[in-house]
C-alpha cells in the first residue's frame, strides 16, 4: 500500500477506531485489489455494529468465552449471532461481566428457552444470553470449527489462552470427580474427531486424556484421571475458571496431601510401549515413507489405556500398511538397535543452570524421541560429519556418529531479515541477551575436548560477521590440528561477498559446512515475507560454490533449506530454488522444513500435508539428496 490511505489505516488502527469503506475502497484503488471481492469479504463477516477487539489481540478471556460456546452455546454462523446457555445464573452473569469488559458497545439479551432440563425429577431454567457478534462468530468459525481443515484450531496459540478455552469447557458442561480411589474430570466433545483434537491439546499441555465414548453413542467424553495429569490440568485451569474453580482447589489440596505422605504421582508406563518395541526387535527394517499418520493415539489414549498383546500387534501391522513407516515406531527401532532397554523414571529434580547446552545426536536416524515425538537439532545432521563420521579421520572424531562430543551453538541477536514467520523471534529481545566475548568462546572451547564443532547461527550470523571470523580463527589457531573443530554456519546468505567467502574459506578448511535458509525463489515474495529481496543470497551461494565446493565434493561445504510456509511457499517456488541448485551439482544436500505457527503469522495452520508432498515431488525432480525436517509437526498438520 502507498499514499494517505495506508497513513490513514495506521493512524485509525493506533487509535482503536473503526475503518469507513470509502478508505477501504481507496486503498483497493490504489493497491490494485479487486473492490467486490474486498466488499463482499466484507458483508460475509458482517458490519451492522462496530464491534472490535478491546486489546486488538486474542486473549484468555475471549478464549474462555468460546469454550462455553462449544460446550452449552450455539454460534449462527448465517446470522452472525452468538448464544450462551445454561442453567447457572451464576456462571451466566460471569459471561456478562466478561463479555462487557471485551465488547463494550455489544448488548447481550437475556430470555428463558420454553423447555428446561430434567434435574433429579424436576425442570430447572435455562437462560440464553444472546447477542450479534460477527468477531465472536469469526473467531469460532476459524478456532473451534473445521474451517482451516482442523477442528479445535488451538495447538498453536499460546499456553494461556489454550487453558482459557479449555477452562471455558470446563464451567460450561466439564466434570470433576473428587470420590474414589483417584480423581477424574474431562470434558464432553461433540463428535471423534474433536475428542482427537482435545487429546493432542492435553499433550501439548503434558497432560494424558483417555476417551471414552457413551453406551448410547452420543457424545464422547475425555477424562484425565491419573494424579500427576490432574495437577497439571488444575494448575493451567484454575486462574481462567469461574464456577469450578472451588473444586479444582480441593483438588490440588488432595494431591497435596498425597504428596506430602511420600506417595508418588507416577503413571505405570503402558505395556503397549514394551509390546511395540518387541514387536520391533523382532523385525529387519520398516518401509520408507514421505509423510505420515501418527499411532500416537492409539498408543494408550484410544478407548483403552493398556490394549492387549493381540490388539497392540495389530495396531502395528495396521501402522506399517498404512501410515508407511509411523514416526513413534521408527524411533523405538533406532532405540533397539542403540539396544537401550527402556526404564521407569523413578525421580525428577530441578535444577538452576547456567551454562552450555549441547547439539545431541542419533546413530543412523540422527534423531532422538522426547515425549514420544521424534526430533533434532542440526538441519545438517542427516549428512555432516557430526552426524555420519563422513570425513573422518580429518573431520571427525568416529567413522560413525559422534557420541559423547558437543555442538557448542552460538545465538547470535539480530538480523538483517524481519521475517514474518520468524522461528526464533526471540533474537529480538537484543536488550536482554547476554554478552560474550572472542575470548570466552575461545577459552571454554579449550576447556572441553568433546566440542568439536561451532555452529552460528540466530537471528542470523550477517550483522555479526566479524566477530565470528575473529573468533574462528583463534580457535582453529589455538587448536592448530591438534583435534577436530569444525566452524558450521546457519544464515538466509545475504551478507557482505568479501566476508561471507572468507566464512566460507572456514567452513572449508574446518570440515564445517555452510546452510543458506532460501526463503523463496521470487524474490517479490521475499520481500513481502522478510522485507528483503533475496538475490544477494543466490549470488553468494553461486559465489561458494565456485569457490570451494568442488574441492570437498565427497564433503558439501554447501547446503540449502526452505520453510514451507501455507499458501506462500508452495511447489513452484521449491522448485525454482530446487532447480538454481540443480544447475551448480544435483548432489548438493536440500532440506524442505515443516511450517510451525510462529511470530507475527500465527494465524495459519501447519503445512498441509498435500502441500508437503507436492514440495518434495518438486525438489526430487531435480535433487538427488532430499530430506524432510520437522516431520513430527505433520501429526497436527491439516491434509
Amino acid at each position: 500500500l502507498s499514499g494517505g490511505a495506508f497513513y490513514n489505516i495506521r493512524e485509525l488502527k493506533r487509535h482503536n477506531r473503526g475503518i469507513k469503506l470509502e478508505t477501504l475502497r481507496k486503498v483497493c484503488q490504489e493497491s490494485s485489489m479487486d473492490w467486490e471481492k474486498v466488499s463482499d469479504r466484507i458483508r460475509s463477516v458482517g458490519y451492522k455494529e462496530r464491534i472490535i477487539l478491546r486489546r486488538r489481540r486474542l486473549t484468555a478471556q475471549h478464549a474462555y468465552l468460546l469454550g462455553l460456546l462449544y460446550s452449552t452455546g450455539r454460534v449462527d454462523m448465517k446470522k452472525n449471532s452468538i448464544a450462551f446457555t445454561n442453567a447457572s445464573r451464576k456462571l451466566l452473569g460471569h459471561v456478562k461481566t466478561v463479555y462487557k469488559k471485551l465488547f463494550e458497545n455489544s448488548r447481550l439479551r437475556e430470555y428463558v428457552r420454553g423447555f428446561g432440563l430434567r434435574v433429579c425429577g424436576g425442570e430447572k431454567e435455562v437462560i440464553v444470553l444472546e447477542a450479534y457478534n460477527p468477531v465472536m462468530k469469526k473467531m469460532y468459525e476459524d478456532l473451534v470449527l473445521n474451517h482451516f481443515g482442523l477442528p479445535l484450531n488451538l495447538g498453536w496459540l499460546k499456553r494461556s489462552i489454550v487453558s482459557g478455552f479449555l477452562a471455558g469447557m470446563l464451567d460450561g458442561n466439564g466434570f470433576i470427580n473428587l470420590g474414589g480411589r483417584s480423581p477424574e474430570m474431562g470434558f464432553v466433545l461433540k463428535n471423534f474427531e474433536h475428542a482427537k483434537m482435545m487429546l493432542l491439546l492435553l499433550r501439548n499441555l503434558g497432560v494424558l486424556g483417555w476417551l471414552v465414548k457413551t453406551k448410547d453413542g452420543g457424545p464422547f467424553r475425555v477424562v484425565v484421571r491419573s494424579y500427576r495429569s490432574c495437577k497439571s490440568l488444575c494448575k493451567l485451569l484454575y486462574p481462567y475458571s469461574f464456577t469450578k474453580r472451588k473444586k479444582l482447589r480441593i483438588l490440588l489440596e488432595k494431591i497435596k496431601k498425597r504428596v506430602d505422605k511420600g506417595m508418588g504421582l507416577d503413571e505405570k508406563p503402558p505395556s503397549f510401549f514394551y509390546t511395540l518395541l518387541s514387536k520391533i526387535m523382532v523385525e529387519d527394517s520398516l518401509p520408507s515413507f514421505d509423510a505420515h499418520y501418527p499411532i500416537m493415539l492409539e498408543r494408550y489414549e484410544m478407548l483403552s489405556r493398556n490394549p492387549g498383546t493381540a490388539q497392540a500387534l495389530n495396531t502395528v501391522n495396521v501402522s506399517s500398511g498404512c501410515a508407511q513407516g509411523d514416526l513413534l515406531l521408527y524411533g523405538l527401532r533406532v532405540l533397539s538397535d542403540c539396544e537401550l532397554v527402556p526404564e521407569s523414571i523413578r525421580e525428577i529434580e530441578y535444577l538452576d543452570y547456567d551454562g552450555l547446552v549441547y547439539d545431541v545426536t542419533l546413530e543412523r536416524a540422527h534423531n532422538f524421541l522426547a515425549n514420544g515425538i521424534l526430533v533434532k537439532n542440526c538441519c545438517a545432521a542427516w549428512f555432516c560429519p557430526a552426524g555420519t563420521g563422513s570425513g573422518y579421520p580429518k573431520y571427525a572424531c568416529r567413522n560413525g556418529p559422534e557420541h559423547g562430543y558437543y555442538n557448542l551453538a552460538i545465538f547470535f541477536y539480530g538480523c538483517n531479515f524481519d521475517c514474518l514467520f520468524c522461528q526464533n523471534w526471540s533474537h529480538k529481545e537484543i536488550s536482554t541477551s547476554p554478552q560474550v566475548t572472542v575470548e570466552e568462546l575461545v577459552r571454554v572451547t579449550l576447556g572441553n575436548d568433546r566440542i568439536t564443532c561451532w555452529c552460528f547461527f540466530g537471528g542470523s550470523p550477517e550483522p555479526h560477521l566479524p566477530f565470528a571470523i575473529n573468533a574462528s580463527r583463534k580457535i582453529l589457531e589455538s587448536l592448530k590440528g591438534r583435534r577436530v573443530m569444525r566452524v558450521c554456519f546457519e544464515w538466509n546468505g545475504c551478507g557482505n561477498e568479501g566476508l561471507v567467502k572468507r566464512c566460507g574459506e572456514l567452513a572449508f578448511v574446518s570440515g564445517g559446512n555452510i546452510k543458506f535458509d532460501l526463503k523463496a525463489f521470487d524474490p517479490t515474495l521475499s520481500l513481502a515475507l522478510s522485507g528483503v529481496k533475496n538475490d544477494r543470497a543466490y549470488r553468494n551461494f553461486s559465489m561458494l560454490f565456485n569457490e570451494f565446493y568442488m574441492e570437498r565434493r565427497e564433503l558439501p561445504v554447501i547446503t540449502a533449506t526452505t520453510l514451507l510456509v501455507p499458501g506462500y511457499v508452495d511447489e513452484k517456488e521449491v522448485e525454482g530454488i530446487a532447480r538454481f541448485i540443480s544447475e551448480h551439482d544435483e548432489n548438493i544436500p536440500y532440506s524442505l522444513l515443516i511450517f510451525h505457527p510462529d511470530y507475527m503469522m500465527r494465524d495459519l495452520t501447519i503445512t498441509p500435508v498435500s502441500q508437503v508432498k507436492k514440495c518434495l515431488a518438486a525438489a526430487k525432480k531435480y535433487l538427488k539428496n532430499v530430506n524432510l525436517g520437522n516431520v513430527h509437526l505433520l501429526s497436527l498438520a491439516p491434509p
